[in-house]
């Protein structure tokens, strides 16, 4: 698995995701040595991890460019009486 991920990515251009594409199928073989009583627990583990992980992400970008519109607008004109 870690032959092919590395190979799909570099076909496609993804050199920089190929060390990530290369240590998650060894951790996920590492967990499942470790406790071989429930290795078929681990790939659906490490997805809700990959899940929890894009949500926050996701979540924090939408936060940022939220802020960041309210930061751009120029402050709201000071309204100014003409004294009479």
């Amino acid at each position: 698995m870690i032959g092919v991920g590395t190979f799909l990515l570099m076909a496609i251009g993804r050199d920089e995701d190929v060390i990530t594409a290369g240590i998650t199928p060894a951790v996920v073989l590492v967990a499942a040595a470790l406790s071989p009583h429930s290795a078929w627990e681990q790939p659906i583990l490490r997805l809700a991890d990959t899940a929890i992980g894009i949500a926050a992400g996701v979540g924090t970008a939408w936060i940022t460019w939220r802020l960041s519109a309210h930061a751009d607008r120029p402050p709201p004109a000071a309204s100014v009486s003409g004294g009479s």
